[in-house]
């Protein structure tokens, strides 16, 4: 996920799998969406929220600094 962008076959898909990564927190976070994440007690939030923290500081150039505003503040702890 961190390497750039590139004309090669690996180099596309890594763009398409960073751009779905980046829809999908904006879908985890929207609490309108069907994919909402239950940051509560339901299921294992701890170990979720985790995964998700793990991508940021892989890759934080590619996925936590592209993000949106409003993902940005969903995503923030208060």
């Amino acid at each position: 996920m961190t390497l750039p962008d590139d004309d090669t076959e690996e180099g596309r898909m890594r763009k398409e799998l960073r751009e779905m990564a980046l829809k999908s927190y904006t879908h985890a976070v929207n609490p309108q969406s069907p994919d909402y994440l239950l940051w509560r007690n339901e299921g294992q939030p701890l170990v979720d929220a985790a995964y998700v923290a793990e991508s940021f500081l892989r890759a934080y150039d590619q996925l936590w600094v592209p993000l949106d505003s409003v993902t940005l503040e969903r995503t923030s702890i208060p």
